[in-house]
C-alpha cells in the first residue's frame, strides 16, 4: 500500500514539473499584447501603444500646442465641407469642440478662424500621428503634407480664410492631423477623417454628427 502510495505522489511531482515548464509568464504575454496592437486608424497595421506622455489628438476637438503673447494664437475655428452636410452644417461659428472632422477626399475644406491675428497663418494636414508632438517644433511646413493653404483674414466676414483639398490619386482614406501653424510653429492641432470620393455623400447632417462622433 505504502509502495502504491509513493508512485502516485511521484506521478504527481513529475506532470506539475512538466506543466510548469510549459507555462509561458504572464507579465512577458502582457507586455507583448500592449507593445503590439492592431491600429485601424493606419489601415490595419500592427503598431505600439503610444507613450504614456504622447500627444493625443481627439476627432473635432482643438489642442492648443503654443500660445501667444495674449493668449491663444487660434481660440476656434470652422471647417466646412463643399460635398457634404447642409449649409446650416458647414456654417457654424468658430468653436474649440464639436468642430466638423468628417470630409471626402476631393472635397473642399474652408476655414474660418477666431483669432486676433491676420496674417502669418497656415494650415496643413497630415497623415495621423500616434504622438502629435512631433507636430510642436516642426519646421518642415508642405514637406509630407496632403494638402495645405494660407491662411488670411477676408475683407468680407463671411468669406473663408482659405481653403484646400486632399486629391484620392495621390492619398488614402483615412485620419489625418490638422496643424495650424503662426510663422512657422505650430498653434493649434485637430484630427479629422477622410472617406473615399462620394462615400458620404447624401448624408443627412445628424449622420455626419453621428460620424463624427464615432471615430
Amino acid at each position: 500500500m505504502k509502495k502504491l502510495i509513493a508512485l502516485i505522489m511521484v506521478c504527481a511531482m513529475s506532470l506539475a514539473v512538466f506543466a510548469c515548464g510549459k507555462k509561458t509568464p504572464a507579465t512577458e504575454s502582457s507586455k507583448d499584447t500592449k507593445a503590439a496592437q492592431t491600429d485601424d486608424k493606419n489601415g490595419g497595421e500592427t503598431t505600439k501603444a503610444p507613450a504614456a506622455d504622447a500627444l493625443v489628438l481627439l476627432p473635432g476637438k482643438l489642442v492648443i500646442v503654443n500660445e501667444g503673447d495674449n493668449g491663444p494664437v487660434i481660440k476656434g475655428v470652422t471647417v466646412a465641407g463643399n460635398r457634404c452636410g447642409t449649409a446650416e452644417f458647414n456654417s457654424k461659428a468658430p468653436a474649440s469642440d464639436g468642430v466638423r472632422c468628417v470630409f471626402e477626399l476631393n472635397e473642399y475644406l474652408d476655414f474660418y478662424l477666431d483669432t486676433n491675428e491676420t496674417a502669418g497663418l497656415k494650415v496643413f494636414a497630415y497623415k495621423h500621428a500616434e504622438d502629435a508632438n512631433i507636430y510642436v517644433d516642426r519646421t518642415n511646413g508642405e514637406d509630407g503634407a496632403a494638402g495645405f493653404c494660407d491662411l488670411n483674414k477676408p475683407e468680407d466676414a463671411a468669406d473663408s480664410w482659405g481653403s484646400f483639398y486632399v486629391n484620392p490619386e495621390d492619398w488614402q482614406p483615412g485620419y489625418y492631423d490638422l496643424v495650424f501653424t503662426k510663422d512657422g510653429k505650430a498653434v493649434a492641432l485637430m484630427q479629422i477623417k477622410y472617406f473615399n470620393d462620394g462615400e458620404i455623400q447624401g448624408k443627412s447632417d445628424e449622420e455626419l454628427t453621428a460620424l463624427m462622433k464615432s471615430f
